[in-house]
């Protein structure tokens, strides 16, 4: 029976925590190892590209790679008052010209740079008023000067939201150049729209690693019982009893596609729902009413599945690299990247620009990529 729509005090705890709780499961932790690695040591690098499907968890990675570098350098930040832990900045869509000044000032608030209060050259609001290239000079002058080991940007995709190809380009030389005027390693972290920043030119490529933070996939037998085990996992902590819910797991998957962030949105929407109903079990029909509909999970499969085929080595793009660089066969004389792909119709399928070379990635977390 309803209890109303305002959950009482205990209850509402009992979710908040629920939905605080983070699940250490296998591919996140995975891919809170590669970003680590790369912060710890770029190796040259001076972009990481973090991308995966909406929902797989990509803004809890970046909550818990920055509390745990964080936490590492609190002798460091305590000894040294200048200096600056992890820098994580949200980016905003894009709107109009102002998008890099707006990026900028978004940038030293999270550095907590002083001089964006202060006045220059007698200008009472200077953050307002200052030109992006003033902007951009003040940044790299409050990242050398705070010395973060590396500038984090979540939601990266927006940089690709409504440019063309030239655009792009802009968009990722202009954030390589700060990368190297900072002398700290930028991490950009989003959906499969951040494939359209890789790969762009060879020199971009070679400056750039990339770290494919997954989904759980059902043809995979560790992927399965990985998948199963967080369910387990957050089960344990719903606030209502929900026993056997990982036998469920193939209904759980149809509607996350496995997801863990979906997965998590939605058992706490279904647990919210058993509260209001005074429901101690959390029910079937209190997940069937909290799950994402048919249509929107059909638009986030054919997402996944779109990023996943660009992702996708085969041993037909490996055999045509060899071919193109003279190691097999005949030389092509083509140039590596411009001539890997011999269905058109494919690569305009998955979003090939012209002139990008196929894409390879780095193998993070278990299982297998179809």
């Amino acid at each position: 029976m309803s209890q109303g729509l305002t959950l009482g005090p205990e209850a509402r705890l009992a979710l908040d925590s629920f939905r605080d709780y983070t699940v250490a499961h296998p591919l996140l932790r995975a891919a809170d190892e590669e970003l680590r690695r790369f912060i710890a040591e770029p190796a040259g690098a001076a972009l990481a590209l973090v991308y995966g499907p909406t929902g797989v968890g990509k803004t809890t990675l970046v909550t818990r790679v920055q509390r745990v570098i964080n936490e590492s350098l609190a002798p460091e930040l305590a000894a040294d008052g200048s200096r600056s832990g992890l820098t994580v900045v949200r980016l905003n869509a894009p709107e109009g010209s102002s998008f890099w000044r707006a990026f900028y000032l978004q940038l030293g608030a999270e550095l907590d740079d002083p001089f964006f209060d202060l006045p220059l050259r007698g200008r009472s609001n200077w953050g307002e008023r200052a030109t992006a290239a003033e902007l951009r000079s003040r940044v790299v002058a409050a990242v050398q000067g705070r010395r973060p080991p590396a500038v984090l940007i979540d939601e990266a995709h927006h940089f690709a939201l409504g440019v063309g190809p030239e655009r792009l380009m802009q968009q990722l030389e202009v954030i390589k150049s700060l990368a190297d005027a900072c002398e700290v390693p930028f991490v950009l972290v989003g959906t499969y729209s951040v494939l359209d920043l890789r790969n762009l030119n060879g020199q971009l490529s070679r400056r750039s690693i990339d770290i494919h933070f997954r989904r759980y996939l059902p043809t995979s037998d560790m992927d399965v019982a990985g998948f199963r085990q967080t369910i387990q996992q957050l089960g344990q902590r719903l606030p209502v009893s929900a026993a056997g819910l990982a036998d469920r797991w193939d209904t759980l998957y149809e509607r996350t596609a496995g997801c863990i962030g979906i997965l998590k949105q939605w058992l706490v929407r279904a647990a919210a729902r058993a509260l209001h109903d005074g429901s101690p079990t959390l029910e079937d029909g209190h997940l069937r009413r909290s799950g994402l509909g048919l249509d929107a999970m059909g638009a986030v499969t054919s997402e996944i599945l779109n990023g996943e085929a660009i992702v996708a080595e085969s041993s037909q793009k490996q055999t045509q690299l060899r071919i193109a660089l003279g190691l097999d066969g005949p030389a092509t004389g083509s140039l590596p990247g411009a001539g890997l792909h011999t269905d058109v119709g494919q690569a305009k399928k998955n979003r090939r620009r012209v002139g990008e070379r196929s894409l390879t990635r780095d193998r993070v977390g278990v299982g297998t990529m179809p």
